[in-house]
């Protein structure tokens, strides 16, 4: 496994979509399956080389709606300076980034990527290979501890609205527009059936979804980095070389080293190839490997995740398997001290 921190291949900033576009044949639409933000893509070829072309246009996606991101967060990320120092083991496929006008007026952003689907993880329900899946974390830490003590940047989304876009305030403007994507009436009704979990545990989250704050505070308190935020398997794949593939970037953030763990361990519980624990176990050796320290610190910070990963997708587990529910209901009940639970 390599994770030195090489500057990633420079991504061009074009001026606009024709521009950006420049060679470009065989336009045609593409979905995929595992896509649910509802941003539109394209596969199209250059000079003989197969690429995605993703338009960001704030009236197409909802999770940009429930993120905040007007239409350039995207662009501000891929034309700026702040990936420079991404591990060369992490592939984000971007290789230009323009502005593009958007719907009603708005501003946009469209980013060609190289195609590399034939590299994804499949769809499905198949656990994962168990080197791929040491090959995912090992990347993950290269990731955080090339960005220990990330301060922060303007351009990126806070913390805070990691907590709340999947609430119910982002169902209930959803529907007032009469969307209809799949996810945002899920979300509403899985978090009417938090009653089912112990009364301490519904308390404890009914109380940060309301109000993230002090959960917010008390990770902030601990070691920082960027996140990237979305670690599920839809995301992702492997070079023949072991580089890991990681796409779509729309919720980076400074954070915890633990949040995206916690998200990866919740989103994907399906399909890992080794039980929880043992990947927590994992994890933090790697962080170690890569000189991030964890004594003093790690345990608290991933409690803490934890109950955050459940504020963002409870409403997913909610609506799931009960003795996955069961694992999150005894986790949040002995983390709820740390919120004054």
């Amino acid at each position: 496994m390599t994770a030195q921190a090489d500057p990633v291949t420079a991504i061009r900033v074009a001026s606009g979509l024709d521009d950006l576009l420049t060679g470009a044949e065989e336009r045609r639409p593409a979905v995929m399956g595992d896509g649910k933000s509802g941003s539109r893509l394209e596969r199209l070829s250059i000079g003989g080389v197969p690429h995605m072309l993703k338009h960001l246009d704030l009236e197409d996606s909802w999770l940009m709606r429930a993120t905040g991101d007007l239409g350039r967060r995207q662009f501000e990320l891929f034309a700026g300076s702040l990936l420079d120092a991404l591990p060369s083991c992490i592939d984000h496929t971007v290789v230009a980034a323009a502005p593009e006008p958007a719907s009603r007026g708005r501003e946009g952003t469209a980013l060609l990527m190289r195609d590399v689907g034939e590299h994804l993880v499949p769809e499905g329900g198949g656990r994962l290979d168990p080197e791929q899946e040491l090959g995912f974390l090992d990347s993950m830490a290269a990731l955080h501890a090339a960005y220990r003590g990330f301060t922060g940047s303007d351009t990126l989304m806070s913390l805070g609205i990691q907590f709340i876009c999947l609430g119910e305030l982002t169902s209930a403007v959803e529907a007032e527009r009469g969307g209809t994507d799949q996810v945002p009436p899920l979300i509403a009704s899985g978090w009417s059936r938090l009653g089912s979990m112990r009364p301490r545990v519904a308390r404890l989250v009914r109380g940060l979804l309301d109000d993230p704050s002090p959960l917010v505070l008390a990770l902030e308190a601990t070691p920082q980095t960027l996140i990237h935020g979305d670690w599920k398997l839809g995301n992702m794949g492997s070079h023949p070389d072991g580089r890991t593939i990681l796409l779509d970037w729309d919720r980076v953030s400074r954070g915890p080293a633990t949040f995206d763990l916690a998200w990866y361990l919740a989103i994907n519980r399906d399909r890992l190839a080794r039980p929880r624990e043992e990947l927590i176990g994992l994890y933090r050796a790697r962080l170690e490997a890569y000189g991030f320290g964890t004594a003093g610190w790690f345990d608290t910070q991933l409690e803490l995740a934890l109950v955050g990963s459940f504020v963002q997708l409870g409403w997913e587990k909610l609506l799931g398997d009960p003795t996955e529910l069961a694992w999150w209901d005894e986790r949040l009940d002995a983390a709820a001290h740390l919120l004054g639970g």
